[in-house]
């Protein structure tokens, strides 16, 4: 398998959210992460984390995400702006 760039990687997800993201395509995905092995089911909790806090720090939003900053920030509220997640 090639190794993708960040670059390479943001793409292909941005294709994903734009084409393919609907509940059925969603909740495949989501059961596929959720048997991958436990280590990078931390790893990709801990990259969610990351990307909601930085959803939450942001302060240039308007109507198409202005939804996902306010619930980042209830997240982050809740969990104490806490997103270290430890590899075992």
């Amino acid at each position: 398998m090639k190794k993708m760039t960040s670059e390479e990687l943001q793409k292909e997800t941005e294709n994903f959210l734009n084409c393919f993201c609907n509940g059925k395509n969603e909740d495949k995905f989501i059961e596929l992460m959720s048997q991958s092995h436990r280590t990078l089911q931390q790893s990709y909790t801990g990259f969610v984390l990351k990307w909601i806090k930085k959803m939450a720090d942001s302060q240039y939003f308007d109507g198409r995400n202005e939804k996902s900053v306010m619930k980042c920030r209830k997240i982050m509220e809740a969990i104490d702006d806490e997103i270290f997640l430890p590899l075992i």
